[in-house]
């Protein structure tokens, strides 16, 4: 009997190789008898998706070409292949299983990730595989949310069915379809109707994509639509102790006259000096418990508002550490823990504060509910560290980004072992004339785990010693201000406050009257590993830019919204239904092939509309501000030369007529072409002498471009003639 084990990675196919107890590496697969497993065993690994969706092209070759009419396209049936750039590994795999995998006591194991994604990225292979189905061999899950020997060991010998996760599978992969469908068939089409309208570019529409770039969008339009409003409110001062006092019922008026209006009644008069006493003093000692353990979101938001890191950079971080060992999985919606990680962080406390040179009072040795729940660890637990400690010489070889986030995640950790963060609330109203004023201090008792978690730290507000009944009198002045201020526009999102942890992607049902919606928005769009994702594509296809932590819409972001503004791919909603139904797959209320067809039907309604959501929605204004004309065509002088980048990021300035080939090449001779440089050459057919150009021979060279026979060329100095050329 032999047993395949499948991971998701090299890194971790190593890992349970070590755990399992076999070490005769082979290149691409590790094998020997476990004593874990007590058979023959055979570990090899994916590379990530190994098996994808075929392009259109490779359906038929006339969608090489993009032709409107074309569109949509709705295969009958979803062809695959295999991804050519990790192709060897597919084909690896495959032999092992055909060559060691053929009797019915054969079996594999999947342990890939712990997720929808795993699931997929294992079925993609070995549905691909028709040896597997033809022989029926048996397939079993490792279900890990840990890296560490120990763990791993348990895990394995207590594996679950293949048919306890292969609906989860069936989900992601009808995840995949649908993705695939909408992508392209709408990318193609709203690509092509702006180029009818004279937009250049590529425009992608996404599932997911869309509804989360209209969340800026809408965030955007509120903040430009936003019109300042002054108000006024009201102050109590004492100027012997310069402590201001509020309005306890927090009035606002609209204009200093009404103000001033309000205090007259009340035989009050703004900068003069007005008795007042001290009606009450109350004290009350709080105490609040350490923050939930972390979930992905929360250390993405953590660390975006700490360090400025990215939400993918964050990921990447943490997924690193995660390969050595050292935490759990990251890609985790949940802040609990089971009894079993308790404990290993329970019994070796006091060597986890020694890495960070920690010494705290562990008040809480047992289990609180508040971090420690079986029941709602469904899939993964929280970010915690694991069992694997750095020593202080590895910890040392961790970059900068590394240390910051394991220290994070291990503060969070052990925090929920220390005790109460307490201190006593001191409330004083003070009454002038029949009007309330109070103010609010705060005196530290204990710290507790705000001494493990260092940027929690906070300082005592001290009050002055008021007493009951004591008087505000000339002696004791007290003077009434009115305060104008004015409201402020919404805030701008940031990529923590978009898909981070209760950013709008998860919360997005809160902005959703429908109640029924409403709870389809439950989990947000996306889950919390895609999310980040999806705010990285956004950004990085120019949708979106960033400044000073801060999401900003780009000219390319403002026409796509509003091409497709107020239209179904747009809505949160749609996008709630679809995670709806998708989850009722795993749920095996539905099937898939019910809900591709549901998509097919939504695609096939939403491209007829399309070409009228165009019209409609994108104004000469729209095109200008995308276009970024730099000077008009000097060949057929009808249209603009706009900027444009090809897919290896290089720019060049294009025609935008389609049928004037005219172009200027962002790069000549190893040399950058800068855009008031292409502006001089488009005003006046040649540029002065530039210095900088790379000869084949890597020589050094200058010379003047100027534009003859409709191209570019070099204009040398006239002793350089004979060395002259084009690009």
């Amino acid at each position: 009997m032999t047993i395949l084990v499948l991971a998701e990675k090299p890194n971790q196919g190593k890992k349970y190789a070590n755990a399992l107890g076999i070490n005769d590496e082979k290149g691409t697969y590790i094998e020997g008898y476990s004593s874990i497993l007590q058979e023959q065993t055979i570990v090899t690994w994916a590379k990530g998706h190994l098996v994808g969706l075929c392009d259109f092209k490779e359906y038929d070759s006339k969608y090489e070409k993009w032709n409107l009419q074309d569109y949509p396209f709705i295969p009958s049936q979803m062809k695959r292949k295999v991804l050519p750039n990790t192709s060897q590994q597919f084909y690896e795999i495959k032999k092992l299983i055909e060559t060691n995998l053929n009797t019915k006591n054969d079996s594999i194991i999947i342990a890939t990730d712990p997720e929808r994604e795993g699931e997929n990225i294992a079925y993609s292979i070995l549905n691909f595989i028709p040896h597997v189905k033809n022989n029926n061999l048996t397939i079993r899950r490792l279900w890990a949310n840990t890296q560490e020997p120990q763990e791993l060991q348990n895990y394995f010998q207590n594996l679950k069915p293949s048919s306890d996760t292969y609906p989860l599978y069936l989900e992601a992969d009808a995840r995949s379809i649908a993705d695939n469908l909408i992508g392209f068939n709408f990318t193609v089409q709203l690509t092509l109707l702006l180029r009818n309208s004279n937009v250049d570019g590529l425009y992608t529409v996404g599932r997911v994509q869309t509804p989360t770039l209209f969340m800026v969008y809408e965030r955007e339009k509120a903040i430009q639509n936003f019109e300042k409003e002054k108000y006024y409110t009201l102050t109590a001062y004492d100027e012997n102790n310069k402590v201001s006092f509020s309005d306890k019922d927090k009035r606002k008026f609209s204009s200093k006259e009404e103000a001033i209006n309000f205090l007259e009644k009340h035989s009050i008069q703004i900068n003069q000096s007005q008795q007042g006493i001290i009606e009450d003093i109350s004290s009350e000692i709080k105490e609040k418990s350490a923050p939930s353990l972390l979930k992905l979101g929360g250390i993405q938001n953590l660390a975006n508002r700490k360090w400025g890191y990215s939400l993918k950079r964050t990921l990447s971080i943490v997924q690193s550490l995660y390969d050595k060992g050292y935490v759990s999985y990251p890609r985790t919606d949940c802040t609990y823990i089971t009894h079993a990680e308790f404990e290993y962080l329970n019994q070796d406390l006091d060597q986890y504060q020694k890495v960070l040179n920690m010494n705290f009072d562990s008040v809480h040795r047992e289990p609180r509910s508040k971090y420690v729940n079986d029941k709602k660890v469904l899939e993964h637990y929280a970010i915690i560290v694991t069992k694997l400690l750095p020593s202080p010489q590895t910890f040392n070889k961790f970059s900068i980004e590394q240390k910051n986030i394991y220290r994070a995640i291990l503060e969070h950790s052990l925090a929920m072992f220390a005790g109460e963060y307490k201190y006593n609330q001191t409330q004083v109203d003070l009454k002038v004339n029949d009007l309330l004023f109070t103010t609010s201090g705060q005196t530290i008792i204990e710290n507790g785990w705000k001494d493990v978690i260092s940027d929690n730290q906070t300082e005592n507000q001290v009050l002055p010693q008021y007493e009951v009944n004591s008087i505000f009198n000339e002696a004791n002045p007290l003077y009434i201000y009115i305060n104008e201020k004015e409201t402020q526009p919404p805030k701008r999102l940031t990529e923590a406050s978009l898909g981070g942890e209760g950013g709008l992607m998860e919360n997005c049902g809160k902005m959703v009257d429908d109640e029924d919606k409403k709870d389809n928005l439950s989990s947000g769009i996306g889950t919390p590993a895609t999310r980040s994702q999806i705010v990285a594509s956004l950004i990085s296809k120019e949708y979106l830019k960033v400044s000073k932590n801060k999401l900003y819409m780009t000219d390319k972001g403002n026409i796509l919204c509003r091409a497709l503004e107020n239209t179904a791919i747009s809505s949160v909603e749609m996008t709630a239904d679809w995670e709806k139904h998708l989850q009722s797959i795993s749920e095996q209320k539905r099937t898939r092939e019910q809900f591709i067809e549901e998509i097919k039907v939504f695609i096939r309604e939403f491209s007829e509309k399309l070409p009228l959501y165009i019209d409609e929605n994108i104004s000469r204004e729209d095109v200008n501000k995308v276009s970024a004309s730099l000077g008009t065509c000097p060949i057929c002088q009808n249209s603009q030369i706009v900027k444009r980048k090809m897919k290896n990021g290089k720019l060049f300035y294009p025609c935008q007529s389609r049928s004037c080939d005219f172009v200027i090449w962002g790069e000549m001779s190893h040399r950058k072409i800068k855009e008031p440089e292409v502006k001089e050459l488009l005003e006046h057919r040649k540029t002065p002498k530039l210095k900088g150009f790379k000869s084949k021979n890597n020589k050094s060279f200058e010379a003047s471009l100027k534009i003859e026979n409709d191209k570019v060329v070099f204009d040398f100095p006239s002793k350089d003639k004979q060395k002259g050329g084009e690009k």
